[in-house]
């Protein structure tokens, strides 16, 4: 069937970059761009500092503990903007970081680290090449942001009402980073 053939494929091209990156570059390749991820998850720590921030202030504002879902979504895009404005740099270091072409002809990796592509990046397309796909990305991310922090209002409302809110604690929120993904938002219970 179709479905089984497109497996198939995914699983051979899997299995093919497997090797390629093993060739040349043996374990460390796989973890190319990881200490890059792994700073890009404060990303998402400022992001939800700013926005508890504009939330207080629009509560504030409001003198009122509700805020409306327009406010609520604005207050998400915001400062979605401000976090992916200071980490968007980031993110193109890495992509290119694990994208890294090797030159056919002699399989060497065109950067061996961080440094090798801030100079590629700043070489060929000065200050400007940092933020190259920054604007496609946000028409893409705000308004999936502001209908996700709307949800997430929502879903912190309903666990007040069943769990008293110092016993709620967000741990985790995932993002689309392709269309039709899905945004999910994670709760635990915390001990007191």
């Amino acid at each position: 069937s179709m479905i089984h053939l497109k497996k198939e494929l995914q699983v051979n091209r899997f299995l093919q970059y497997f090797k390629i990156v093993y060739k040349n570059a043996g374990i460390k390749g796989f973890y190319k761009g990881s200490s890059f991820s792994i700073i890009m998850s404060t990303e998402f720590m400022a992001q939800m500092f700013i926005y508890e921030v504009l939330a207080n202030l629009t509560k504030k504002k409001n003198q009122s503990d509700s805020v409306s879902a327009i406010q609520t979504a604005t207050n998400g895009q915001i400062s979605k903007f401000f976090a992916c404005s200071l980490f968007y740099p980031l993110t193109t270091i890495r992509a290119l970081l694990q994208v890294d072409p090797f030159v056919e002809s002699n399989r060497n990796y065109l950067f061996r680290n961080y440094r090798d592509v801030i100079r590629y990046i700043y070489r060929t397309d000065g200050c400007r090449g940092f933020f190259e796909g920054y604007f496609p990305f946000l028409v893409r991310t705000l308004p999936v942001t502001g209908v996700f922090f709307i949800f997430f209002e929502g879903i912190k409302d309903i666990g007040k009402k069943f769990v008293h809110s110092e016993y709620l604690s967000l741990i985790h929120i995932s993002e689309p980073t392709r269309l039709l993904s899905i945004s999910y938002a994670v709760f635990c219970l915390k001990k007191k």
